[in-house]
């Protein structure tokens, strides 16, 4: 994964994303997710991030099934219809997108903050393919549209959490590849490519976010 710390980039992101999403929204308070994922309610976490980043479509959570391309790492990946509509129009709303949680991954149960991460960042690449903004396909930018939508807290959350393998013989293994490569389990889970240098700077602009401010950056 390329976690090259870059800036201007981030900085130049965010000049194009938030007009593009109405502002920077209200930080999401933790409480009604944290008893959703205290009940294992995964898809009621999707559902309330969903209502959350106002995105109006149908969301369905697949949490064993994933196609055989599923990363054996990464932690959710979403699939997006190609004639998705845009988000102005009527027939988005009956737009079926599903969202996929790799419980087969040697990470899971991901940690909390972890774990909305990573589905605030799978329903942000719908938002973007939505809006058909220029930026749809940028792995970085749909980091930065999820942090913007309210949730740069989760994220910078997640950097000072510990992400455990299961125990087992192949995942000793894994950790010991991990340790000789001088890396972390959160750099193989996969939430985008900011990385945690670009996760923690743009963390900062986001909220401490003024509009005046976003235009001299």
């Amino acid at each position: 994964m390329d976690t090259q710390f870059r800036p201007d980039l981030i900085k130049d992101y965010i000049r194009q994303l938030v007009p593009a999403l109405g502002g920077v929204h209200t930080p999401v308070e933790p409480t009604k997710l944290r008893h959703l994922f205290d009940a294992k309610d995964y898809a009621g976490m999707l559902a309330e991030i969903q209502r959350t980043m106002r995105l109006h479509c149908k969301v369905q959570l697949i949490e064993e099934e994933y196609p055989p391309e599923f990363s054996k790492t990464k932690g959710a990946r979403v699939h997006i219809p190609r004639s998705l509509p845009s988000y102005d129009d009527s027939a988005f709303a009956q737009a079926c997108i599903l969202v996929c949680i790799n419980k087969k991954s040697p990470f899971f149960p991901f940690p909390f903050e972890c774990l909305v991460a990573l589905m605030a960042h799978e329903l942000a690449h719908i938002i973007l393919r939505a809006i058909q903004h220029p930026l749809q396909y940028s792995e970085e930018a749909t980091d930065l549209t999820a942090m913007i939508l309210g949730y740069a807290n989760f994220f910078t959350d997640c950097l000072d959490r510990p992400v455990f393998l299961r125990d087992s013989i192949k995942n000793r293994f894994r950790t010991f590849f991990y340790k000789l490569m001088r890396k972390s389990p959160q750099d193989f889970l996969a939430v985008g490519r900011l990385g945690p240098n670009g996760i923690t700077f743009a963390a900062t602009l986001i909220l401490t976010h003024q509009e005046k401010y976003f235009h001299h950056l």
